[in-house]
């Protein structure tokens, strides 16, 4: 993944609310015709931690129009506004505003085709924050209570599964991995008509640095359920890859009924990248 470029404030003298959706405007520019532009917007606090308060991402063949997008010519600077998600975010009094821009934000994004190199013009970008100023009535309002919720069923764990996210490297390779798996209730049983259910789910995100073609995500999930002698489970697999030119997408699924496959299909898409 490529290095952010970093621009931190001068700490805030005073608290800052801030309610709407920020927009950075960048004087940039890229040494490949395709490219896109990953901004963040952070917390700082005094002891340096870094708290994300929004982000954005605009695909730089879309700079003039989403309907329209363009190739960039390389070395041109261009001017762009990159909109950044709604936020309600405070800052106290002694924090700084960090703005990060980087050419690629994996796996929040797929990665333009080839590596991308950006030069920002800092004297032609800016910050526009949608501010809230403070009032008087703030004082008096009141403190959230507890959020208040349904009643959870009646269920008891059979068996514990794996859970957690992860982040692996490679560092002969430069292979880089973030698993998240995903099995929230182990498996279940309702106690009152005691079906067994058990399920599991893993997304693996890979990479390897430098190399934007092997970005690849491949999803995992099996969900089963029982009653007695009676036995269902539903498997199911998905691979998306791209190349220079088109991405590809590959899922399968296998049904059994007992230890007897009793649906299968695979699926095959290929589209074109159209300058993402």
């Amino acid at each position: 993944d490529a290095v952010s470029l970093v621009f931190d404030l001068e700490p805030l003298a005073g608290p800052l609310e801030i309610l709407g959706f920020p927009e950075v405007g960048l004087g940039l520019a890229a040494d490949r015709p395709n490219a896109l532009v990953a901004v963040r917007l952070c917390d700082v606090f005094p002891d340096g931690t870094s708290a994300l308060v929004t982000r954005g991402l605009l695909n730089l063949t879309h700079r003039q129009s989403h309907e329209e997008p363009t190739p960039l010519e390389p070395g041109r600077r261009d001017d762009v506004r990159v909109p950044l998600d709604f936020t309600a975010y405070s800052l106290p009094a002694g924090h700084r505003l960090r703005v990060a821009v980087s050419p690629t934000y994996w796996p929040w994004a797929w990665p333009s085709p080839e590596p991308v190199t950006l030069t920002v013009f800092p004297e032609a970008s800016r910050l526009d924050l949608p501010v809230r100023p403070p009032r008087p009535e703030d004082e008096e309002l009141p403190a959230f209570e507890d959020p208040e919720h349904w009643a959870p069923l009646d269920v008891e764990s059979l068996a514990a599964g794996p859970e957690g996210r992860f982040l692996t490297r490679d560092l002969a390779t430069g292979l880089v991995e973030q698993v998240f798996d995903w099995n929230p209730r182990g498996s279940p049983a309702l106690r009152r008509r005691r079906p067994r259910l058990r399920g599991h789910e893993r997304t693996v995100y890979s990479i390897v640095e430098g190399d934007p073609l092997s970005a690849r995500v491949r999803f995992v999930a099996a969900t089963s359920m029982s009653r007695g002698a009676w036995r269902t489970r539903a498997e199911v697999e998905s691979t998306m890859t791209g190349d220079a030119e088109s991405f590809h997408v590959a899922t399968s699924l296998d049904v059994y009924e007992g230890d007897a496959r009793v649906f299968a299909r695979t699926w095959t898409f290929r589209f074109p990248r159209d300058l993402v």
